[in-house]
């Protein structure tokens, strides 16, 4: 039910090689989900330095939105989704800069060589933890 915008896109399901260039085009990635866990649009959209519009019950926000780069609303609220809106319509140049920094340095944070580092420290505590109880009943 949003007017056509010249600046405005709204695009169903797209494969990551075809969103690659939108997001690199784009300022916001606008995600008001009823329900989200951890989307990966929000990462690839922050990956390629995209600002942040999420409602909140998009899971990835308490990863990756902050103040600098993210307006969030209330799921299923279109005067709240309206305000991050016109909120991110609202800020000025340098702030949209520092706002696609945090975007990288947050997602940065996440991948699959960070996932691999994550897993070797469980599974490396874990070992360790077995090896404690064994040498312990002997």
């Amino acid at each position: 039910s949003l007017p056509a915008l010249p600046r405005l896109s709204m695009c169903d399901f797209l494969q990551p090689g075809e969103l690659a260039p939108t997001y690199r085009q784009s300022q916001f990635l606008v995600l008001p989900s009823h329900e989200d866990h951890w989307g990966l649009v929000v990462h690839e959209a922050a990956l390629s330095g995209c600002g942040l519009v999420l409602s909140e019950n998009v899971g990835a926000r308490f990863d990756l939105a902050t103040d600098r780069n993210a307006r969030l609303c209330p799921p299923g609220s279109g005067a709240g989704l309206a305000r991050a809106l016109i909120q991110a319509a609202g800020i000025e140049p340098p702030l949209l800069v520092a706002a696609q920094e945090e975007s990288l340095a947050l997602a940065s944070q996440f991948g699959p060589c960070r996932f691999a580092e994550a897993l070797e420290a469980i599974m490396t505590r874990q070992i360790s933890m077995v090896r404690n109880v064994l040498g312990r009943s002997r």
